[in-house]
């Protein structure tokens, strides 16, 4: 008995392991093919989705292509444009008169062009704010005011500058105003015996300078044109010729020291090209040509 029960039980078993390991290898396949298929499935849903995006870019392109190409959104603007021009038209809506008050130097002109108001136009689409911008870019106006009065008329009120000095540079001449602000190119002739002011920063200090020189009004009265040197003083020079350099610091009492000899010794009726002011305990001037060549040769006469 024991014998045979040794001999029976490695036969049973081997016969269990033979059987098993076709049992594996058919699950091992199965997973195999299992996970190729899904691999399959994966690659085949992304080529798709791209297929998708590539079909729907491509819908999207030719059709903004279109749009631009035959301005479809332009039609529709200018459609909705002018059914309500229609509209306002029909409401009596429409610019009819432009009222200008305030207008002197300002070209008729270059209004018209910077209000840009058309008569029979669309009162409600007028930008007023646009308007008063343009027009206060002119170089006459210093400020204005652009209104909507409904039903059909626009006010514009404007400010002008007033012409203070001539700023030269070069061979180019501009008309100023007080703060410096440059009117224009083109100096009329009732214009052309304002103080000429020449140096990069003269514009913005001329008012000062014209303060100061008229404390002393018979001498301003002979001023024709004034040069900041840099940037720090003048340079006065009167319609004889005669140049009159004052300091960088007390201007004003340096004018003042002037006007005290021209009415005591009529210094300004010498035959002196310059006065130099720049020291204040003393005067130091320069002759013309001619009164210099009377004191080399005293026995000459020209």
């Amino acid at each position: 008995m024991p014998a045979v029960m040794r001999n029976s039980m490695p036969r049973d078993l081997g016969r269990l392991k033979q059987k098993s390991r076709p049992a594996n290898r058919n699950r091992g396949g199965n997973r195999g093919r299992n996970s190729g298929r899904s691999r399959r499935q994966g690659l085949n849903r992304r080529l798709l989705g791209s297929a998708v995006a590539l079909t729907a870019g491509a819908l999207l392109a030719l059709g903004c292509y279109w749009l631009v190409r035959y301005d479809y959104p332009g039609r529709a603007v200018a459609g909705a444009e002018k059914l309500l021009n229609d509209a306002v038209h029909g409401a009596g809506l429409s610019i009819a008169d432009v009222v200008v008050s305030g207008r002197v130097e300002t070209s008729r002109r270059a209004l018209a062009r910077a209000l840009a108001a058309p008569q029979g136009g669309s009162i409600i689409a007028f930008d007023s704010q646009a308007a008063q911008r343009r027009i206060e870019a002119l170089g006459w106006v210093r400020r204005a005011s652009v209104a909507r009065h409904l039903p059909d008329t626009i006010a514009v009120t404007i400010v002008e500058r007033r012409p203070f000095a001539i700023w030269r540079r070069g061979k180019r001449r501009s008309l100023i105003d007080r703060e410096g602000a440059v009117i224009g190119d083109r100096i009329a002739k009732r214009y052309a015996g304002l103080l000429v002011v020449t140096g990069r920063q003269a514009p913005a200090q001329v008012g000062a300078l014209v303060d100061m020189l008229a404390r002393q009004p018979a001498l301003y009265a002979r001023v024709k044109a004034a040069r900041r040197q840099g940037g720090r003083r003048w340079d006065v020079r009167f319609a004889n010729g005669l140049t009159v350099r004052l300091p960088e610091d007390d201007g004003a009492e340096a004018w003042a020291r002037l006007a005290a000899l021209e009415q005591k010794h009529s210094i300004l009726s010498r035959q002196l090209r310059a006065i130099d002011l720049r020291l204040p305990d003393r005067l130091i001037v320069r002759l013309t040509p001619e009164a210099a060549s009377q004191r080399r040769h005293p026995g000459k006469s020209t």
